[in-house]
């Protein structure tokens, strides 16, 4: 990874693996392997980093490679081996702001692992229920996306309910068909501002008809009801299901076989929210994978989240006086005080300065012995 020939390679922290390996071949393809999974992503060009990404939808980022010096060969391989975080922050040589940084990262990966439950957990239920539910077109229509992996990352609105908030499931879809029929789970293509029917013969088929202003028309083939005796019976798709023409209702009859007659398809009346009712009482309902409702679980999340960052403030407080207190502690030990230093080098100037008329004294002393004293 340190030969400036090889690529540059920020991987993800998407990826739980600790081994990776990175290929080039000869169709411009870059290949990220993990484990048995493999994927890839087409060199385009030598100046912008590659995104190599997952499957899901959208797509998640995995790695980026930036080439340094044009194509590689055919044959180059990276090999990146990555730290195990886990083990290497419980190694006794670890510590300091390092360690700090790592049970830090801890702290914040928790609270993100919290906050994607809450997301999944939240778009899942309503979901279930918006899926339960018709507007004026298409049902049933899902309320957030993507329809899996949904995280607080990813989480958003459904365009075609910010385009069309009309096509939100509010009724209720199982008010759509009359009860005897069966309960409706399906329509797409049909025209709210047209008429519809369920007509059911006298040999137990049943035939949709929508009115073209002037009389009814056949929309699809004719369906036979299913045997009194089936418990379960599958769904019956009544319309036209050709690509591009897709005009149909799917429902699941009911066991009882219903009188012949028609049976107008009921748009939802104005005013009609029983679904989005079905919603709000999500607020008070314990969900199963929170063991707690919306409300109480962001609630307690906000809050473990105040007391964490108010002890870390405390904490960090503390550990600061306490650094201070160790470190005017070793600078009275072993610190220089320019004070005392200052009257020492004054103490030893004068004491030099002592010794030096002491000098002087000494040497006059011995010059009047010597050459004043002398005999003749």
């Amino acid at each position: 990874m340190l030969d400036p020939n090889t690529p540059i390679v920020n991987l993800s922290s998407r990826l739980s693996s600790n081994s990776y390996s990175i290929s080039y071949d000869n169709n411009n393809t870059i290949s990220l392997t993990v484990g048995s999974n493999t994927y890839s992503s087409t060199v385009t060009n030598t100046k912008d980093p590659i995104n190599i990404q997952d499957f899901s939808t959208p797509p998640n980022t995995l790695a980026i490679v930036k080439l340094n010096n044009g194509l590689p060969l055919s044959s180059t391989e990276v090999r990146v081996n990555t730290l195990d975080i886990s083990v290497y922050k419980q190694s006794p040589d670890v510590n300091g702001e390092i360690k700090g940084l790592l049970l830090a990262r801890d702290y914040v990966i928790d609270y993100l692992d919290e906050l994607n439950k809450l997301a999944s957990e939240l778009a899942t239920a309503i979901n279930e229920i918006i899926k339960q539910g018709y507007g004026y077109g298409d049902s049933p229509q899902e309320f957030f996306v993507p329809s899996s992996n949904i995280m607080a990352s990813n989480i958003s609105v459904n365009q075609k309910l910010k385009e069309n908030p009309m096509l939100i499931g509010a009724a209720s879809l199982s008010s759509l068909i009359d009860g005897v029929l069966g309960k409706a789970t399906e329509i797409k293509g049909l025209d709210p501002n047209t008429q519809y029917k369920i007509t059911v013969t006298n040999d137990n088929k049943l035939q949709l008809y929508k009115w073209n202003g002037s009389t009814w028309i056949e929309v699809g083939e004719a369906k036979d009801w299913p045997q009194p005796q089936d418990p379960s019976p599958d769904p019956i798709t009544l319309g036209n299901t050709t690509a591009g023409k897709e005009e149909f209702i799917k429902i699941t009859p009911a066991q009882t076989v219903s009188l012949s007659g028609d049976y107008p398809l009921a748009w939802p009346p104005s005013g009609d929210a029983s679904n989005a009712l079905a919603i709000a009482q999500l607020q008070s309902t314990v969900i199963d994978g929170l063991g707690s409702t919306f409300d109480d679980y962001y609630k307690n999340f906000i809050a473990k989240l105040g007391v964490d960052a108010h002890e870390a403030e405390r904490m960090t407080t503390n550990q600061g006086v306490l650094v201070a207190q160790l470190t005017n502690r070793r600078e009275s030990i072993s610190g220089v005080s320019i004070d005392e230093e200052m009257a020492y080098m004054i103490q030893f100037l004068r004491g030099y300065e002592a010794v030096a008329r002491l000098m002087t004294t000494l040497d006059e002393m011995l010059d009047v012995l010597i050459n004043r004293m002398a005999v003749h």
